[in-house]
């Protein structure tokens, strides 16, 4: 998990405040996504995944045209049972995950984020989680994009997720 994160940091640190072409951008994002999580170490399952319908919604601030700070927020819409390395069975009732990214674009429209956050359920435990991902963007209009996003969250020491989704940002704000 440390090689991820330092590989990121590396990517992000190359070319990120290079001086673009136009300097004015609309600094606000949101997205709405729909996704897939792929849970593991779901009990009571044929399979050794679980796939679970997601939706999402995420803000960003782009303090330059290439780095934002910002929000993730996702729903699983499904319950499920885990048994982590505890052997402890936890119930997971339709959870809601939020955390603080920090985003960079490091090729054209493909950009990398990570970030800390939690994982809250009803009548359950609360997780801290890591999250690693990737997105590319396909420009609409001006101010609309459609994204195909790939992310991984890491319960620590509890169960981790893939989610393979797609968004649509609009942004928003005046050009500075």
């Amino acid at each position: 998990m440390k090689r991820i994160i330092c590989f990121l940091l590396l990517l992000l640190s190359y070319n990120l405040f290079a001086q673009e072409g136009e300097n004015t951008f609309k600094r606000h994002r949101l997205t709405l996504m729909m996704a897939n999580s792929h849970v593991s170490k779901v009990i009571n399952e044929q399979s050794s995944f679980f796939i679970i319908p997601t939706w999402g919604f995420d803000y960003d601030y782009f303090l330059t045209k290439r780095f934002a700070l910002g929000m993730k927020n996702d729903i699983k819409l499904s319950e499920f049972e885990i048994e982590p390395e505890s052997d402890e069975i936890i119930q997971r009732t339709y959870p809601v995950c939020t955390s603080v990214m920090a985003t960079g674009k490091v090729w054209k429209e493909l950009s990398v984020f990570g970030g800390p956050g939690y994982e809250f359920s009803h009548k359950s435990k609360s997780f801290f989680q890591l999250i690693v991902g990737a997105e590319y963007g396909f420009e609409l209009k001006e101010d609309l994009e459609l994204s195909l996003n790939f992310s991984y969250e890491n319960k620590l020491n509890y169960y981790s997720a893939w989610m393979f989704g797609f968004g649509m940002s609009k942004y928003l704000g005046i050009k500075q």
